[in-house]
């Protein structure tokens, strides 16, 4: 008897794939990341409108002076006037002289697309090609492209004005690719390639986030030594090492400028010193284990300020990544045992760790006083990037994972995808049936500082609100969560999904999860030209310009942390994250250490720092002051004082005192006056008083100041 020939089943083809795998396909992954991004945010990229954010308008009110400089002089301003009576300018605005692609980058941001979007391009593009480099097909980087770029953190860091560290971060998918790309190939390109996104990333003076990436690629290189060690490739890493190092040799050289000046600078500010920032201001912002709650939930804790009940003073940012990114990136780390997820795994792990700050005081102490320049940094939450940009790529693995374990056919890896696929199911209708239950009301909804910030019946208001958001949030991210398994479990048992669907399903889901966030960002955007007229000269300033004397004002009680008042006139106050020590210590120990008819002012500060004009919401009851003008725009009034002091003056007398705590008290004595007597810390040999001269300020300049005796 003849034997039956057996046919093998046909391959049903993916009716996606010929939308997707052509010639063009990358131009149209990257189009669609641009075209997305583009609709998303379409008011703010092309009709002119930006959020109306407070830290940029404080950067402006207390950058102008420089801008002003740099637009009429061709070196550009390393001192600022109009801050805390005069301070360095490096940290304050320092523009990137970089040619070819910082020009590139203008013309783009001046005349076609607002710069926010733009970037939000360059972090989605960053990913694509990083995951593209990493083996990844151009969907699966396309996914992570998008997750990346609208990653609900970044976004609200455009929102709250955080331009640089924002822009900082958007660099890290491509420096990650250029160390990539040098230890696979040892190769000139993978030097350019590093060498110049770092250098864009440094450009953005923002070190915090450029030292985070740093401890990133640390950790990558010390798995890259026992991968090559394993493998036979010892003298492969070393050269490869070395070529990295001649890399971060012309780095630092390229950014020479201004970060040695910053390094100088550095050692005088509250950040200097061997001590660094004091415990309790560097650990302010510490991301309570707890709140990793949030990866799952965004609105687990309230989300952002007002609505925000975790740990840290307030929040504006959401440390949500979509919950889909999320439980792929979970998959992968237990379930791959890739040397990237191993990598990247550690990484985040290790940001996890930091980022909990004074929560975990036994690391953080640690890290604090041995740890490599950590102490020069606060808001330990910020390492949390690292996660964020970690848990995109690991994502990208656990897609890999379930196609491989389909392809595979892995019944154990389809019965764990069914357990899951339960689980989240249970956990979505137990929820839903607790909220309707109202079993949520044993979590307080309150911050330990609502007392303090609000009254009882709008405590109990935002209670209920966060309670709702609460609800509605965990409701939505089980759902998501539910019908990821549901798609994966179709998937593998390839009933009715195929890859390239599934894959599709998948984008629209982060894309969707990740809008639903983002869409609290950005409610208040205005024109550009509204931005500006934060800045209009007010009945004030008008005033103020008019005096030709060379002064400070000192606008007192919560005017004094405004930079807007440094946008035309020289101030004591402001606000700056690497303010001198010295003036701090003055702000701190001296300038409100005399207290009479309640009000606290030490005039021999006021006069010592040159101030003439005393700005205060409230009427001031001193009879040394001359009332000169009510602004009512700004509900603000003017006193004059007529004993401030000129920029340079003689002394009858020096007095000699070393002890740095009796300096401030000597200062806070009424029998201490600043026209007479001068306060050293050190001997001067030959010391005396002169005769009859008199000092005359010939000629002033932003950098340079002319006396005459």
């Amino acid at each position: 008897m003849k034997k039956k020939k057996r046919v093998e089943p046909k391959i049903k083809r993916d009716f996606l794939e010929p939308l997707f795998i052509h010639r063009y396909q990358h131009l149209l992954f990257i189009a669609l990341i641009f075209i997305l991004l583009s609709i998303f945010f379409f008011r703010m990229g092309y009709l002119g409108f930006e959020p109306k954010a407070g830290d940029t308008l404080q950067w402006r009110g207390a950058a102008q002076v420089q801008i002003s400089y740099n637009e009429e002089h061709r070196e550009l301003a390393l001192w600022n006037s109009n801050l805390f009576s005069g301070m360095p300018g490096y940290l304050i605005s320092y523009p990137a002289r970089y040619p070819f692609i910082k020009n590139i980058f203008d013309f783009i941001t001046q005349n076609l697309i607002n710069w926010r979007v733009f970037y939000m391009f360059l972090a989605g593009l960053g990913m694509y090609i990083l995951m593209l480099s990493l083996g990844f097909k151009p969907m699966q980087a396309f996914i992570s492209g998008m997750a990346f770029a609208l990653s609900c953190h970044f976004i609200g860091l455009l929102e709250i004005g955080h331009d640089t560290k924002y822009r900082a971060i958007v660099y890290i998918p491509w420096i990650f690719w250029g160390v990539d790309q040098l230890f696979k190939n040892r190769d000139i390109l993978g030097m350019g390639l590093t060498a110049m996104f770092f250098i864009m990333q440094l450009r953005e003076n923002h070190v915090q986030i450029t030292y985070y990436t740093v401890l990133m690629l640390i950790i990558y290189i010390i798995f890259a030594f026992f991968k090559h060690w394993r493998e036979f490739r010892r003298k492969e890493f070393f050269y490869t090492l070395l070529l990295l190092f001649i890399t971060m040799i012309i780095v630092g050289l390229a950014v020479a400028q201004p970060y040695i000046s910053v390094w100088e600078y550095g050692r005088y500010t509250i950040r200097g010193g061997e001590s660094g920032l004091t415990t309790d201001y560097a650990t302010g912002w510490s991301f309570h284990p707890m709140e990793i709650l949030t990866f799952i939930n965004p609105d687990f804790f309230g989300g952002i300020s007002p609505f925000y009940w975790g740990w840290m003073p307030f929040t504006q940012t959401f440390m949500y990544m979509s919950i889909i990114i999320f439980a792929l990136a979970l998959l992968a780390i237990f379930h791959w045992k890739h040397h990237m997820v191993r990598v990247l795994t550690v990484v985040s792990g290790v940001a996890l760790l930091f980022s909990f700050g004074k929560h975990f005081p036994l690391l953080s102490n640690f890290l604090l006083t041995y740890f490599p320049l950590f102490n020069k940094f606060r808001v330990p939450a910020m390492i949390l990037v690292l996660v964020q940009f970690s848990m995109v790529v690991l994502a990208g693995y656990g897609i890999k994972l379930i196609f491989d374990r389909m392809d595979e056919g892995d019944e154990k890896f389809q019965k764990l995808v069914r357990k899951l696929l339960f689980i989240s199911g249970i956990a979505l209708l137990a929820f839903i049936l607790l909220s309707a239950a109202g079993f949520w009301n044993i979590l307080s909804f309150q911050h330990e500082a609502d007392a303090q910030r609000f009254e009882p019946q709008q405590i109990r208001f935002l209670q209920q609100q966060r309670m709702a958001q609460f609800e509605r949030s965990g409701a939505i991210t089980l759902g998501l969560l539910t019908i990821l398994f549901l798609l994966t479990f179709l998937l593998i048992k390839k009933k009715g999904i195929t890859p390239y669907l599934y894959l599709t399903l998948l984008a629209l889901l982060i894309i969707t999860d990740l809008m639903l966030v983002n869409r609290r960002h950005f409610n208040n955007l205005v024109p550009t030209e509204q931005i500006g007229k934060e800045f209009q000269m007010t009945e004030a300033d008008r005033f103020l310009l008019e005096d030709e004397d060379l002064f400070r004002i000192y606008p007192i009680g919560a005017e004094f942390g405004q930079s807007r008042w440094a946008y035309y006139h020289q101030t004591i106050g402001g606000y700056h994250g690497a303010k001198l020590q010295r003036y701090q210590d003055i702000l701190d120990y001296s300038l409100n250490a005399e207290l009479r008819y309640r009000v606290p002012i030490n005039w021999n500060i006021v006069n010592m720092l040159g101030v003439k004009y005393l700005i205060s919401p409230m009427q001031l009851p001193f009879e040394n002051l001359t009332y000169t003008l009510y602004d009512r725009e700004r509900r603000v009034t003017i006193y004059e004082n007529p004993d401030f002091l000129p920029r340079a003056w003689f002394v009858e007398s020096a007095e000699m005192i070393t002890d740095r705590h009796q300096v401030f008290r000597r200062l806070n004595r009424p029998d201490f006056d600043p026209a007479t007597m001068a306060i050293i810390e050190d001997d001067i040999p030959g010391l005396e008083a002169p005769g009859e001269y008199a000092v005359i300020l010939h000629e002033y300049g932003l950098h340079n100041l002319k006396f005459q005796l």
